[in-house]
């Protein structure tokens, strides 16, 4: 198993830069970056939809969000490895880099289709200055993914808007990429906080199109995060296991993830919010609409499903 590391944008040196636009010019090159825009897309239509990103009410939770987009995260690193070896995949915060990294501001190239032909890819960077509310630090990982999914995470897709702001066309963009890398950072040190993390998904739940379950995303995908400034390896290490599937008759095997922090810093969540209100209970922040990111509406006036282009949910869609 390969052991991924991840750093931060603004510690990626300028041949680390040159090897990734390399490896990501591979893949597009054969279709394979359209094939992951169109597999995110597709979650819009498919009966996963309603998990895999947030919907308000009883048609649906997130409870796959994190799950699904870390699973898309390691299968494009894969690719991106095998297209060139030593290829790294940075995580950008746009609280620190707001107009994006330096080294994307004039790449953003096409995305070429399967077939023939390509489609373009556009970034706006709103002028409104980006503040997301403060992350939940209880145990309670449902509550955890509902925030961090419908506060800084849609924050930064409106931000940076364009392609990143619609969801058939947000993840032919390498920033889509590094926007999920950090927050999956940002999982990963919630996770090192939690004893006994509650509210998560049954383990042996798949994940389409790769037909992983929650267990082998949770226990089975390695990879060394490093905070930024780090350079050594040598700071926190954990092995979280994946709780509150009461049907499992075994453990799961254990993964290691490393957190590595400059020498003589502690490591901290940003955004984390420690605050409770008077009740005792962590304040509740605004839950996502109930419109894509494109502004087309999830659900007609009869309350039947659409698509993110605004046709019937589960009209025909292919990969090119």
């Amino acid at each position: 198993m390969a052991t991924f590391t991840r750093k931060s944008s603004r510690d990626m040196s300028p041949e680390e830069w040159v090897l990734f636009k390399r490896a990501w010019d591979r893949l597009n090159e054969t279709g394979r970056i359209n094939y992951y825009a169109q597999v995110h897309a597709d979650m819009a239509e498919h009966t996963m939809a309603g998990m895999v990103h947030g919907i308000p009410g009883p048609r649906g939770n997130n409870l796959l969000f994190l799950f699904w987009h870390a699973q898309i995260l390691k299968a494009l690193e894969e690719e991106l490895n095998q297209a060139i070896p030593g290829a790294i995949l940075p995580y950008w915060d746009a609280l620190a880099e707001p107009a994006g990294p330096p080294a994307l501001s004039d790449y953003a190239p096409a995305v070429r289709r399967t077939g023939a032909g390509t489609w373009p890819l556009s970034r706006r960077f709103s002028q409104t200055r980006l503040n997301p509310p403060g992350l939940p630090s209880g145990p309670d990982f449902a509550e955890f993914s509902r925030v961090l999914e419908s506060g800084y995470h849609n924050a930064v897709h409106v931000y940076v808007g364009g392609s990143m702001n619609n969801m058939a066309t947000a993840a032919g963009d390498p920033l889509f990429y590094m926007h999920h890398c950090y927050i999956d950072y940002l999982w990963v040190q919630w996770r090192l906080n939690q004893d006994a993390p509650s509210n998560m998904p049954p383990s042996s739940t798949l994940l389409r199109p790769w037909n992983v379950s929650c267990e082998d995303v949770y226990n089975s995908n390695g990879y060394r995060y490093y905070a930024v400034g780090a350079a050594a390896p040598s700071g926190q290490v954990a092995t979280p296991r994946l709780v509150g599937d009461s049907k499992r008759s075994s453990p799961p095997v254990e993964m290691k993830i490393e957190v590595i922090s400059p020498v003589g810093m502690p490591l901290a969540m940003p955004l984390l919010r420690t605050t409770s209100s008077s009740a005792g209970t962590v304040e509740e922040v605004a839950p996502s609409t109930s419109t894509y990111p494109n502004g087309l509406p999830m659900y007609d006036s009869a309350g039947r499903k659409l698509c993110h282009c605004g046709r019937e949910f589960n009209h025909p869609r292919k990969y090119t």
